[in-house]
């Protein structure tokens, strides 16, 4: 049997079990999980409240008329609870044939951040929606001009008990099985560079950001915060355009934003190599430096290395290039190449510098030489055979006795006087050559075919021998001076 106990203003009822009362009664099922099982209940009725604790199912005795059913919720710990689902309004005339059921649901406390941006319910139990807005703008300070007054705040992602979800969605699902952090992460970003002109910026160095009580909460060039309200301060740093040209650098790069007053240090390779037989040739720096160095940054820098371009020639020994086998020489420069005009010797033949071959097209014929350097040179030369002739003669004087002569070559020699009279009236005449091997050249020309000497031919003039044989009046006088004359000119012709 239960007990009663009431006052003009509450009924209080203990059920436990199943209670049976006089009409109207009403069966009560608790529907929940375990320990959502044994709950307090509520029936209002006409401004009174009478009140059951119901465990699984209970008979309870209802008053006639409208009655509302409220669950109660009860709390377990801080951080969890049994929470009614539905409340119940009923109009009793009699008894129920069906129960009551009334749905409990164990839930946990859900703490939620930052407030104000990130709405979802406190406690909660299962899958559960939670939704923060994207982004929010807050108050900054201390920017340039050009930055604005305000940061932009834009979730980046979320934490769910202290692990980052790494999505900058909006809502989220989270699983609730027990006490919850559901914390949205933003990040605070500010313009990070604010330019005043080509050649010079304003540029974020960091950000610190406040909460409503002006401690800082966080501090970076992109700060990550969790409360809100926040105000934040931006620091930043004059900067200006440091340049140069490849292949120098200036702190490793062809250019860079350095802060005022910060260190850029240009350095340059004193030689850079092609494949194509050509390089640069460091001189120096466009500001008048000589070598790497390190310039305080006041303002807009642009230094350029001085490089020559140069090319390699090679000589094919043992001809040189500036007294070397080979050399670096600047574009536009002139490189003198030298070879010994007699490169053998051996006996009467030699061979001899003919003429100078660059990148396979004929060049200078000078064993010494001037050339203009355009371009990469693979210096060779040609060489000739030359040897050594002798010019004798029996009478006169040739004009050239002993030289080296090129094989194949035309010489032209003459001898002084050309007409000898030896003895009067005997008139030789110079006629030409005969060459060492027989051949006769009727010239003063010859043409070189080997060593040796070659022989001046001479003839005999017949015009004033006969001239003198007419005036003495005889036939035979003259034939016989004839015969004399053939006689003469065999003789000189055969180099006697």
């Amino acid at each position: 049997m239960a007990v009663e106990t009431w006052t003009a203003v509450k009924f209080q009822r203990l059920a436990i079990g199943t209670v049976k009362i006089v009409d109207p009664v009403a069966t009560i099922e608790i529907s929940g999980p375990e320990p959502c099982v044994n709950e307090t209940i509520d029936v209002v009725s006409g401004g009174t409240t009478f009140t059951y604790r119901v465990s699984n199912t209970t008979q309870v005795l209802l008053p006639v008329g409208s009655v509302s059913i409220i669950p109660q919720y009860r709390y377990l710990t801080d951080y969890s609870r049994c929470a009614p689902l539905n409340n119940i309004s009923l109009s009793i005339t009699g008894n129920l044939q069906q129960p009551i059921v009334v749905y409990y649901q164990l839930q946990y406390r859900v703490s939620v951040n930052p407030p104000g941006l990130v709405s979802g319910p406190t406690w909660a139990s299962g899958t559960t929606i939670y939704a923060a807005q994207p982004d929010v703008k807050v108050l900054m300070f201390g920017g340039p001009a050009g930055a604005g007054n305000t940061a932009d705040m834009a979730l980046d992602h979320w934490l769910i008990n202290g692990t980052p979800v790494n999505i900058p969605a909006p809502s989220i699902a989270v699983k609730i099985d027990g006490p919850t952090s559901v914390v949205a992460v933003y990040r605070i970003n500010a313009p990070s560079v604010v330019q005043i002109n080509s050649t010079a910026r304003w540029a974020l160095v960091y950000i610190t950001a406040y909460d409503q009580f002006g401690n800082p909460v966080a501090s970076g060039r992109s700060p990550y915060v969790t409360t809100y309200p926040v105000t934040t301060t931006a620091y930043y740093v004059l900067q200006y355009l440091v340049s140069t040209r490849w292949p120098a650098t200036v702190n490793g790069s062809r250019s860079i934003w350095a802060d005022q007053g910060s260190y850029a240090a240009f350095a340059a390779p004193g030689i850079y190599y092609f494949d194509n037989a050509t390089r640069l040739y460091f001189r120096g720096w466009s500001n008048g430096e000589s070598g790497n160095f390190t310039a305080q940054v006041a303002g807009p820098m642009s230094v350029d290395p001085i490089y020559s371009v140069q090319y390699l020639v090679s000589v094919k020994a043992p001809g040189t290039v500036d007294g070397k086998p080979s050399a670096w020489l600047d574009r536009g420069s002139t490189a003198t190449l030298n070879i010994p005009s007699v490169l053998n010797s051996s006996g009467s033949v030699r061979t001899a510098f003919a003429y100078w071959v660059v990148n396979g097209r004929a060049g200078p014929s000078t064993p010494t030489a001037q050339i203009a350097v355009s371009g990469p040179m693979n210096v060779t030369y040609a060489t000739k055979t030359q040897y050594l002739v002798t010019f004798q003669s029996k009478y006169g004087t040739p004009a050239l006795t002993q030289t080296w002569a090129d094989a194949g070559s035309a010489v032209t020699v003459d001898v002084t006087p050309p007409q000898v009279w030896s003895p009067p009236p005997l008139l030789y005449e110079f006629k030409g050559w005969q060459a060492p091997g027989g051949q006769t050249f009727n010239s003063p020309a010859v043409v070189i075919t080997g060593p040796g000497a070659y022989t001046a031919v001479w003839s005999l003039n017949p015009i004033p021998i006969i001239a003198i044989a007419a005036a003495a009046g005889g036939g035979a006088g003259a034939f016989i001076l004839i015969r004399r004359r053939r006689a003469a000119a065999a003789e000189v012709e055969a180099g006697a």
